[in-house]
């Protein structure tokens, strides 16, 4: 910081330096949104008086984050470098759970393990709509290869059926050890045997990933 000429390029240093180790994101925030930050900047961490309102150019602040980078041994994102690793990263764990928030909290961690900055949302919109629409695809493909036409028919009556057996059935269970609630067990049971076989091959060849596997920091069921 010392290493900065202007003083109130050096407050700006310590505002960026504060924001980017919050979450490593490269912002560039005019003086006016920061107002507050910068008077505590340059009375409190300064030692000085309050700071007049400036504006700095696109290679002064790229020359700040440059310093901000180097200090934290961060890299700055680059999409030729960066966006094919995070895309195949992200399709693996796709295959555990295809859901946005968790492939995008997923981005973020992989970014973070590799000291990359958090590149602008719109980046990681584009690259987990690609994410999803591949491993969709995929699954797919494989599903006209694992799943005979008679299963292919069985699941489409449980998709479509309002009156007997249903997917929220399948994935409800037996609320208690009542008669009742074990008869609807055996119900499904016997609804689901003919084709158990056919069901545990067709999970066998789509591969998918226990999410607990690929990122064991988080608890998810």
């Amino acid at each position: 910081m010392k290493s900065i000429r202007l003083r109130n390029h050096r407050c700006y240093f310590i505002a960026l330096l504060g924001y980017f180790k919050s979450k490593p994101v490269i912002l560039s925030p005019s003086f006016n949104l920061i107002f507050d930050d910068m008077q505590f900047i340059s009375t409190q961490v300064q030692g000085g008086k309050g700071i007049r309102p400036f504006s700095i150019n696109k290679m002064q602040r790229d020359r700040i984050y440059q310093r901000i980078l180097r200090l934290l041994n961060y890299q700055k994102w680059d999409e030729s470098l960066h966006f094919a690793p995070l895309y195949e990263h992200l399709v693996m764990v796709g295959k555990a759970w295809l859901e946005p928030r968790y492939l995008f909290d997923a981005a973020a961690e992989y970014l973070a393990t590799h000291r990359i900055a958090i590149p602008k949302y719109t980046v990681l919109q584009k690259l987990i709509s690609r994410v999803i629409q591949q491993v969709k695809k995929a699954l797919n493909n494989k599903l006209r290869i694992h799943v005979s036409s008679e299963l292919h028919g069985f699941l489409n009556t449980i998709i479509d059926d309002k009156d007997g057996l249903s997917l929220s059935q399948l994935r409800a269970g037996a609320k208690s050890v009542m008669v009742t609630e074990l008869k609807k067990e055996l119900t499904v049971y016997h609804q689901l045997q003919p084709y158990t076989r056919q069901i545990d091959n067709a999970v066998k060849g789509l591969a998918l990933r226990d999410p607990l596997i690929i990122s064991p920091k988080r608890n998810h069921v």
